[in-house]
């Protein structure tokens, strides 16, 4: 059942992306033969296009998404610990170094044990992140050398090495916080992504505050603009993730086998 299951939602995923359905619209305008059919199709997609890329529709969805904000000194006081997400990494050269969502959450995770710093709080940094595409270093072991030359000291990181996905950065690092003194954690990634890892971390029984690291917005205008594409791709990603395991869970496969094995679930 499960292998039906994930196959057909995997599908429907692809064809709820935008640039895949453009694709497939042309692709069988070309394939027809009565030209009405044909031009219908194309006249389809490039309205598709339009609603895909003018921002409105991905303002809509990422309004459903980007509910939280950033933690400020005084909420920062209040905890002692925070989970940074891994954003990914990228190979320039022969430089691995974290994709720009990275970047963001490495700065806010050392602004907040700064902030705490200050206040004479020690702040512990559970960093969650394995090597995904296969670099020879974990975005965990990354992040960690980057956040110690912005000030964090080494013996305050702990490291979470196996995760390839928001799945299962909640699940292994359930077994790391079921080790340690504190009652709740703050929880580092971007607004577009906080929804979703809120939901796979209660789903684990990690008691975390949303802590936004940036909030990307559409740029409504009447032209074009692949920023808003792009956008409304992660958009779509995250909340079909989202029904996926609340739909695995309704079911059960989520207990009975390996669910959300492959990396960028």
């Amino acid at each position: 059942m499960f292998t039906l299951v994930d196959t057909l939602f995997i599908i429907f995923s692809a064809l709820v992306n935008p640039l895949i359905l453009i694709f497939l619209l042309l692709l069988i305008s070309l394939l027809l033969r009565r030209k009405i059919y044909s031009k219908l199709l194309v006249i389809i997609s490039l309205i598709t296009f339009y609603i895909s890329s003018n921002g409105v529709m991905s303002s809509y969805i990422l309004s459903g998404l980007e509910k939280y904000k950033a933690v400020d000194a005084h909420e920062v006081a209040s905890y002692r610990a925070l989970i940074l997400l891994g954003g990914g990494l990228e190979r320039q050269s022969s430089i691995v170094t974290p994709t720009i969502l990275g970047y963001s959450r490495i700065l806010e995770a050392a602004r907040i044990y700064q902030i705490a710093k200050n206040q004479g709080i020690n702040y512990k940094v559970i960093i969650t992140g394995g090597d995904v595409r296969k670099y020879g270093i974990s975005e965990a072991q990354l992040y960690g050398q980057i956040l110690e030359t912005l000030g964090v000291n080494k013996d305050d990181l702990i490291f979470e090495k196996e995760s390839l996905n928001t799945y299962q950065n909640a699940k292994y690092t359930k077994e790391i916080v079921d080790k340690l003194p504190y009652k709740e954690y703050l929880l580092v990634t971007s607004a577009i992504h906080m929804k979703r890892a809120t939901i796979y971390f209660k789903n684990f029984d990690i008691p975390i505050i949303p802590a936004i690291s940036d909030n990307p917005q559409a740029i409504v205008s009447f032209i074009p603009n692949t920023y808003n594409l792009t956008l409304l791709n992660l958009a779509i990603h995250e909340n079909m993730s989202i029904i996926r395991l609340k739909l695995y869970n309704f079911l059960g496969i989520n207990s009975k086998e390996n669910v959300f094995s492959r990396a960028g679930q």
